[in-house]
Formats: structure tokens, sequence, C-alpha cells
């Protein structure tokens, strides 16, 4: 079992097949504007828009229906069923995305698992960038600002805006 703040690896035993879906994709949606953010070190990318992602969820009812989900058994051991749950394809989210609800009887909190679509459009658009030499896939501006201790302001922080190429790489984008 994955302990509570802990992760792990899940590989699926079965491949899904979205038939249709790049074709559908291209057709109705304009991704030349989509900012991709990806920070690399093992963090998935994602496109940072809401306006895609209930995008996609359309597309995804409209090639698939709007109740379809799939049917996740997680086994641990020697096949041990531990959980059970849906995956709908159609209420898909970010990494911003309610996915918690409370049940009204045992009032204990429920984790719903969402598709995270932002991820899906995200790695399609690197593919797409090395597929198509012409496509490039629009990243967002990045500012690196430092903060400096200071007693003599409020806040005791000076910020000062830097070149990002004077930051030590080992340090986090949140700290840039």
């Amino acid at each position: 079992m994955i302990g509570a703040g802990s992760q792990t690896e899940i590989k699926l035993s079965e491949i899904v097949v979205l038939k249709g879906i790049i074709a559908k994709v291209e057709e109705k949606m304009n991704l030349d504007e989509a900012y991709v953010f990806d920070e690399g070190k093992g963090q998935a990318a994602f496109v940072g828009d809401s306006l895609y992602i209930n995008q996609f969820n359309q597309i995804l009812a409209e090639l698939y229906g709007k109740d379809t989900a799939i049917l996740i058994t997680l086994y641990e051991g020697d096949y041990e069923e531990v959980a059970k749950f849906k995956l709908s394809f159609s209420n898909g989210g970010n990494l911003f995305s309610y996915s918690e609800t409370e049940d009204r009887t045992s009032k204990k909190v429920l984790y719903r698992p969402i598709l995270r679509v932002d991820t899906f459009l995200a790695e399609y658009l690197k593919q797409k960038e090395l597929w198509e030499p012409s496509f490039r896939i629009k990243r967002p501006p990045i500012r690196c600002i430092s903060a400096i201790p200071n007693d003599n302001l409020p806040g005791k922080m000076q910020y000062e805006e830097k070149d990002c190429q004077d930051i030590p790489k080992e340090q986090d984008s949140h700290q840039k």
C-alpha cells in the first residue's frame, strides 16, 4: 500500500487506445496559443488554461460518450484487491481540480481520481513539436527575482530582478 504523502510509479497492465483523439484535437482545438509549463525533474508538464481542459472534455464526451469511464482496480502483492474506482473520461481536470467530496452518511472525505487532461495536452504538444519542425510550443515568460534580507524595510526583505542565468541550477523554480 502507498502511504499517505508517498508516491510511486503505477504501471497499467493494458494500454488504452483513444481512437480518433488526435484528429479531433487538431480539428476542434487551437493549441497554438497554449502555454506549456514544463519543470522537468520528474514533474508532469501541463497546459495552463482551463479553457483547453473544458474543450478537451467536450471532445472526449463527443467521441466516447459523456458517461464513459475506465474502471481501475489496484492490486497489492499477490493480486490482493486494495481499491477499485472509475476514472471519468469527460470530467477531466488539471492540477488544481476539485476531486474530493464528503460522504453525507459517514461524514468522511472521499477522493475522486480525475483524468489529468492538462498533462495529456502538454505531452501531446511536446510530441507535436518533435513531429512537425515548424511547430513551436509557447512557453511562459520567466522572471527571476532574488530576495535579499534588509532589516530597514517593511517585511525585512528587498526584492531585486536578476538575470535568470545568474541563478544556480540546483535551486528550485519557486526560489527564482
